[in-house]
């Protein structure tokens, strides 16, 4: 250890040894090694007990900054910002989810300038959540005046936006083919969900068919376990421009006093013929069927079957699919050339072990990472299926079902065939070849098989000379019997 000898002087000059001792102590003490210390401060910290559930955060480490200094500059920055949800930041989120790179071609002034861009949140209070059913649907967004002033400001006409314009992959051309002609569509567009209590969720139901316009143009809202019963009127679980069909849980045919249920709703706008074939309710199994014909389906079609299902958890599944499997088929006896949609809660069963002709559409988990809900159609991806958020507390996705089905006239080719054209001249031809024919040289062929033979080669030659041929094109969609007297 090295001594200043200035110092040296002044301590034994004054015969002050201790001073000079103290001096030497404090210059050893403020070298520091900065892990060490930092080290320690954490272990003291951690040692103490917590502070009370009410006591304030930033009250205690302003009391105890000269003991936990560098503890104390990293609370002030991350406790400063408490996480909190209010109308700014659902703006920004909101922005996040636009400017995407799935949405890479919107325009920059679209989006926002210096006078505002087409962003905006809608806020509702809660009297306007409780008074949906009387609020019409205008009152909840911002006005389309409001809205086309916007875009006239952009120079941009509302009907001819460019983010409508633009088609980009294969989910996107379901979308826009849907969106195109949302009331006629090739196969009904199904809204699927395991409600769990559709009493207590029927105003967020009627706000999502309200605001997104998606919901409000599908065809059939399936709904199971919906807990209804007798008590409960139709008007109550009704949507406006819905036919209800429902089939309520039985205590005398299922032994269970609650949950169950299923409900089927049509659009009006899709089909207004729509009747309840059957409703079965059982301990094992649940269903309900409802023909449809609405005022398009492709020629391929005469009607729409749906049949929603539900499978509580504690069904044998082996029995429980070979009974559903034998009233599909039943079903599809009854009803030739009618398109037969199955879907529900299916839970862990699976309706193409005993019905190999029936596919899943649904390929997305509709219960964490499981896939509970189905939907099986006789055709091959006849549907997309797209995960939405729950209904409520419900621990079920919704999923929405966009057919991507193309009818038979739009998927193939139409083939072009040559077919006589029976003409009133062409005829008169035919008659008057026949009848200047001497039908007695055909009776010296002898055997009655070559006599058949040499007048039919005759007849067919008089009808090729005589009847012209013709171009026609024939349509995959048509039936044998189908001619143009009938269409």
């Amino acid at each position: 250890m090295s001594y200043d000898p200035h110092i040296i002087c002044l301590c034994f000059s004054g015969n002050k040894l201790w001073s000079h001792l103290d001096v030497t102590v404090m210059a050893s003490r403020t070298k520091h090694n900065v892990t060490a210390d930092a080290t320690v401060e954490v272990q003291h910290h951690l040692s103490e007990p917590n502070i009370g559930r009410t006591d304030d955060p930033l009250l205690y480490w302003e009391r105890h900054k000269c003991i936990y200094p560098n503890l104390y500059k990293l609370a002030i920055v991350y406790l400063c910002t408490p996480a909190s949800s209010v109308p700014c930041e659902r703006l920004f989120s909101k922005a996040g989810e636009v400017i995407s790179k799935k949405s890479s071609n919107l325009l920059g002034r679209l989006l926002g300038s210096e006078d505002g861009g087409l962003l905006c949140v809608i806020q509702y209070t809660r009297p306007e959540l409780l008074n949906l059913r009387s609020i019409s649907h205008s009152d909840l967004g911002p006005s389309t005046s409001l809205l086309e002033e916007k875009l006239r400001d952009l120079n941009i006409s509302s009907h001819s936006t460019p983010w409508l314009e633009a088609k980009k992959g294969r989910h996107s051309g379901t979308f826009a083919r849907f969106r195109r002609r949302p009331y006629r569509p090739p196969l009904p567009a199904l809204l699927l969900s395991n409600v769990r209590s559709l009493r207590h969720k029927m105003d967020e139901l009627q706000l999502m068919i309200q605001t997104n316009k998606d919901y409000s143009d599908c065809s059939a809202i399936c709904l199971t376990e919906t807990w209804l019963d007798p008590s409960v009127p139709d008007q109550v679980v009704t949507l406006p421009g819905f036919t209800l069909h429902r089939a309520d849980r039985s205590f005398k045919l299922s032994r269970k006093a609650k949950g169950g249920g299923v409900c089927i709703m049509i659009n009006e706008r899709w089909c207004t013929n729509s009747t309840e074939l059957t409703h079965v309710c059982s301990p094992h199994l649940e269903y309900l069927t409802v023909k449809c014909r609405p005022s398009f389906l492709p020629r391929e079609f005469a009607s729409i079957i749906l049949i929603c299902i539900y499978i509580p958890p504690e069904a044998n599944a082996n029995t429980t699919i070979a009974e559903l499997a034998n009233y599909v088929s039943s079903v599809e006896n009854s009803h030739p050339d009618t398109a037969i949609i199955v879907l529900g809660d299916f839970n862990q069963t699976n309706l193409s072990s005993e019905l190999p002709g029936y596919h899943q559409q649904v390929t997305c988990p509709s219960r964490g990472i499981n896939t509970l809900d189905h939907c099986y159609t006789t055709i091959q991806e006849a549907y997309r299926s797209f995960p939405r958020a729950p209904l409520g507390r419900s621990d079920h996705a919704m999923l929405l079902l966009i057919p991507q089905y193309r009818q038979k006239v739009k998927s193939s080719k139409s083939p072009t065939k040559l077919v006589w054209f029976w003409s009133p001249e062409a005829i008169e031809q035919l008659e008057g070849c026949f009848a200047c024919t001497d039908w007695d040289v055909f009776d010296a062929a002898g055997d009655i098989d070559d006599v058949t033979d040499a007048v039919t080669s005759y007849v067919n030659y008089c009808v090729d000379l005589c009847i012209p041929l013709k171009k026609a094109k024939h349509y995959n969609n048509n039936k044998p019997w189908f001619n143009k007297d009938i269409k």
